[in-house]
C-alpha cells in the first residue's frame, strides 16, 4: 500500500470513528446533566400494587440455594426482565426480589407466613431514567441489553481508533509543538480523571 493511500484510510478511520463518538457523547452529555443537574427535570414516579400467584413453599427460603431458584422461578413465571437482586426481610420470613430496568422497577415480596405474594411495578421520572442510562444501571438481558453492550463496545474501538489515528496524522503533517501540547495534554488530563476516581472508590 502506498504511502497516500495509507493517508487516506487513516484519515477515513479519524472520520468515521469521530463520527461514531458523536452521537455517544452526546447521549453521555445529556444523561450526565440529568445526573448533575437533576432537580431541573421531573421525576415523578408512578407505582402499581397487584397480588400474584406464585406458589411456594416456606422452605424454599431456608437456603441460599433454594432461595435463588425460587427468585429464578418466579422472575420467570411474572415474565419480569432486568437486573435481580433478592432479600430476605422479617427475619427471613419474607423474600423480597428486585427487577430493575433503566425506566422502571418490579418489586416481588413472598411472604412465607401467609403464603401471599404481591408484586409493586414501579415507572422512575425522567431524571432517574436518563441517571439509569447513564450509568447502565438496570440493564442486564434481552435484546435491548445486548444492543447498548455491544454500542458500548464499539465506541471504546472507536475511540481507540481515534486517538489512534489522530496520532498518526498530525505525525505525518506538521507535527507542530502546539498539537504536540495539545495531545500531551489531553492524555495527562484523561490520565489524572482515571488516578483520580480510582483512588476516590
Amino acid at each position: 500500500m502506498s504511502r497516500a493511500k495509507l493517508y487516506r484510510l487513516v484519515r477515513d478511520v479519524h472520520a468515521v470513528a469521530g463520527l461514531a463518538l458523536a452521537a455517544t457523547l452526546a447521549l453521555y452529555a445529556v444523561t450526565g446533566f440529568a445526573i448533575v443537574h437533576g432537580d431541573r427535570l421531573p421525576n415523578a414516579s408512578h407505582a402499581e400494587r397487584e397480588r400474584v400467584e406464585i406458589g411456594f413453599d416456606a422452605r424454599e427460603l431456608a437456603t441460599a440455594g433454594a432461595l435463588r431458584a425460587l427468585a429464578a422461578r418466579a422472575v420467570d413465571a411474572l415474565r419480569l426482565e432486568g437486573r435481580v437482586a433478592t432479600a430476605l426481610e422479617r427475619d427471613g420470613r419474607v423474600l423480597v426480589v428486585r427487577v430493575e430496568r433503566p425506566a422502571s422497577v418490579a418489586t416481588l415480596r413472598l411472604d412465607a407466613d401467609s403464603g401471599e405474594a404481591s408484586l409493586e411495578r414501579r415507572a422512575h421520572g425522567l431524571q432517574q431514567t436518563l441517571g439509569n442510562v447513564h450509568q447502565l444501571h438496570g440493564a442486564r438481558g434481552g435484546v435491548a441489553h445486548a444492543i447498548w453492550a455491544a454500542w458500548v463496545d464499539a465506541t471504546g474501538i472507536a475511540l481507540l481508533a481515534f486517538a489512534a489515528s489522530g496520532v498518526a496524522l498530525w505525525a505525518w503533517t506538521r507535527a507542530d509543538r502546539l498539537g504536540l501540547a495539545l495531545l500531551a495534554g489531553s492524555t495527562l488530563s484523561c490520565v489524572a480523571a482515571i488516578a483520580t476516581l480510582w483512588l476516590a472508590r
